[in-house]
């Protein structure tokens, strides 16, 4: 996997916890 798809990974799921809480 590249760094860059694994920190745009990181990054929706981040977004996607925010929008849950």
């Amino acid at each position: 996997m590249n760094m860059r798809n694994k920190v745009l990974m990181v990054v929706s799921d981040l977004k996607i916890h925010k929008a849950l809480v």
